[in-house]
């Protein structure tokens, strides 16, 4: 069975400062218009990702001839401000107008003008306000699942929800934490002195986590699962989780998206189906658009996290979590030096 995937839907916020990468199964059909995009209440500039869908392994590995580079993109405000997207790269277009600043409040709409003279425009997105992360702590967990393959801490979020509105949460995050590979010797016949033997990386979030406050209105929320960020070796763990508003309709596209990348069926199952988010042709009411386009308010909490080797369950000289050689080379990405800011 041939299998279609999304180009990924991101995450901690869709171009904000990582990317969650989530792979969707969907159906094999006709190349269809793939949106990725929001405009928050950070400063710009805001970005809109265009690509076709079509079979691809990871959003990493999307074939140049998916990224759409030659369309006319916008964002609007309903009092007719609005901000031009121009294209960078990978199918990805920016905003330059720094005086285009989303706000608490206003509704938000995405325009996308084809070459081949179709026009897609979003629903309006209404952005609400979003309440601040009051706590951020971790649990160390050592047990397997779907998400987690390795030792590694789960990061939970206080927070106190709004009695007065309807209120829909979603949460991404990203860390950069250390791995080891045996280094290389620094002097050439010096082999007893070893160098190039940690290197930092970053770990984005692959799961979707959202809430709804219809169980938990004017309470606090306690104990919220936001993020995971799995160990590979002693050292610190660099933690950034973004809270980010939703309306109601963006949280029923990331419950639906999340039952599918989930769901765990038989061959006999169907299936599944593409879903469709808020976009559609302005001429064509069936043509939709995969992904959204939202309107979300963020916050964002750091968290240090110091992991030690004596609560490790595994052997990890054996584990096949040290790599050989320069840890630039065997973790490419990696970077010698901490992040800046931590």
């Amino acid at each position: 069975m041939k299998v279609v995937f999304i180009s990924a839907l991101i995450i901690l916020g869709l171009f904000s400062s990582c990317i969650d990468e989530v792979q969707l199964p969907i159906r094999n059909e006709e190349p269809r218009l793939v949106v990725e995009g929001m405009i928050t209440n950070e400063l710009p500039p805001y970005s809109v990702r265009l690509t076709y869908s079509g079979s691809f392994q990871s959003a990493r590995d999307i074939p140049n001839e998916l990224f759409i580079s030659n369309a006319q993109v916008k964002i609007s405000d309903e009092q007719g401000n609005e901000a031009e997207l121009f294209y960078t790269d990978q199918g990805t277009y920016q905003t330059r107008d720094s005086l285009f600043i989303g706000q608490v409040g206003k509704t938000y709409q995405l325009t996308i003008q084809l070459t081949d003279g179709k026009k897609y425009v979003s629903q309006p997105e209404k952005m609400a306000a979003v309440p601040a992360i009051d706590s951020l702590y971790s649990e160390y967990v050592d047990t397997w699942s779907s998400e987690r393959r390795e030792p590694g801490y789960m990061l939970y979020a206080d927070l106190q929800d709004p009695q007065e509105t309807e209120d829909y949460y979603r949460w991404s995050g990203f860390s950069f934490l250390l791995k080891r590979a045996t280094g290389v010797p620094c002097v050439i016949g010096s082999p007893q002195i070893i160098c190039y033997e940690y290197c930092w990386l970053p770990n984005y979030s692959s799961s979707v986590h959202i809430l709804t406050d219809d169980a938990v209105n004017g309470n606090k929320i306690r104990k919220q699962n936001v993020y995971y960020s799995p160990i590979f070796t002693i050292g610190s763990h660099l933690v950034e989780i973004s809270q980010q508003s939703l309306t109601k309709e963006a949280y029923q596209f990331w419950k639906r998206f999340d039952e599918q990348v989930t769901r765990v069926g038989s061959i006999l199952d169907p299936l599944p189906s593409t879903i469709a988010g808020n976009i559609t042709n302005v001429n064509d009411a069936n043509d939709q658009a995969l992904g959204y386009f939202s309107a979300s308010a963020i916050v964002r909490k750091r968290l240090v996290i110091i992991s030690d080797l004596p609560r490790f369950d595994i052997d990890i000289q054996t584990s096949g979590f040290i790599k050989q050689g320069d840890c630039r080379v065997a973790y490419p990405g990696g970077t010698l030096e901490k992040p800046a800011g931590w």
